[in-house]
């Protein structure tokens, strides 16, 4: 019962947002589309037919070829797909958005589907907490060394700072896969308590900063 009340609240949350802010997050199951969240129906006010049939339609039609071949090629390669196009809401208003779409995989590292975030551009574009896991996925050994980096520490300050074994934190930056992901965000939050910010860039390729 519990859970089932925390699951209403977290549902209502989630609808006060979307009135409030014309922001919302879903999951999708496979690419090419079989359907859309209410959501996201709801926002551009067109049937789902028609975008089962054109995808892009929402988006302002000098656009659409350039977001179409972009997104297809990242979706294809499951990589993370970063838009920014200008959508036609059902309102008829016209508005730059960001779309951001991450890969999902399961614990046994299969392909399980795609968080996706959609929001008004002029929003803040730090990753929600709801997509946090997936992009976390494509958080490599790299990442890690160019956190350091920046806030000019050694792999034994940042073990100390995680919890962790040195061995540990070695593996996990030279990507040996015996090194587990609860390490891996044991890490990761260690820097972001240092102030560390992981983002993505147009791209979708991860990027950091410091605060």
């Amino acid at each position: 019962m519990r859970c089932w009340r925390a699951q209403a609240a977290d549902r209502r949350r989630k609808r006060a947002l979307f009135e409030q802010t014309r922001a919302f997050t879903s999951v999708t199951a496979v690419y090419p589309y079989t359907d859309f969240s209410p959501e996201w129906l709801e926002l551009i006010g067109l049937p789902r037919q028609a975008l089962l049939e054109e995808p892009t339609l929402p988006v302002l039609k000098e656009e659409r070829a350039r977001w179409r071949d972009h997104g297809r090629e990242l979706y294809l390669t499951r990589q993370v797909v970063h838009t920014r196009p200008r959508l036609i809401l059902a309102s008829g208003e016209i508005v730059p958005y960001r779309m951001v779409m991450v890969p999902m995989r399961n614990a046994s590292g299969a392909d399980d589907g795609w968080v996706n975030y959609i929001a008004p551009l002029h929003l803040d574009g730090a990753v929600p907490g709801v997509m946090r896991e997936s992009l976390e996925q494509l958080v490599r050994g790299i990442h890690l060394r160019a956190g350091r980096a920046l806030l000019d520490s050694s792999m034994q300050q940042l073990a100390e700072a995680a919890g962790l074994s040195f061995s540990t934190v070695r593996r996990l930056e030279d990507e040996d896969v015996s090194a587990s992901r609860r390490a891996l965000q044991a890490a990761m939050r260690a820097l972001r308590t240092h102030g560390i910010v992981f983002s993505f860039m147009d791209d979708g390729t991860i990027a950091l900063g410091k605060v």
